[in-house]
Formats: structure tokens, sequence, C-alpha cells
């Protein structure tokens, strides 16, 4: 293993999630807000956003374990 790794996974590592958190699921967000028509004036609308996001982040928890490498 090369000298120093662990500061190069941990850095990609954090970079993952920070870039999961700031990009990757506010894109989804805005996204689902523009298929189910949610707006400030169409906030009633939200719930449906949640009914379509929470099957696909149980699906992406599934599916997880089969893309990140196991060695």
């Amino acid at each position: 293993m090369p000298h120093n790794v662990e500061a190069s996974v941990m850095a990609l590592v954090s970079g993952t999630i920070v870039w999961s958190y700031e990009v990757g699921a506010k894109i989804s967000a805005s996204v689902y807000c523009q298929i189910f028509d949610v707006d400030d004036d169409h906030m009633d609308n939200y719930p449906r956003v949640l009914t379509a996001k929470i099957p696909a982040i149980i699906l992406l928890m599934i599916i997880t374990p089969f893309i990140i490498p196991n060695n």
C-alpha cells in the first residue's frame, strides 16, 4: 500500500459526501419539484415529491453495496 494513502482516501470520501449533498441532492430535488410543479404558489404538491423521492433513496441504498468495489 502506498505511503499516506489514508489521507487521499479520506479526501475522496469527504469530497464524495459533500458533492452528493451540495450538488446531487439539490439537483434531484429541483428536478422533482419541476416534474411535480412545486413552487411558492403550489406547495400543496410537495407531498408528491416526497412520495417519489423516498423510494428512489431506498433503491439507491439497496444497490450501493453492489456498485462499491470490494476486494
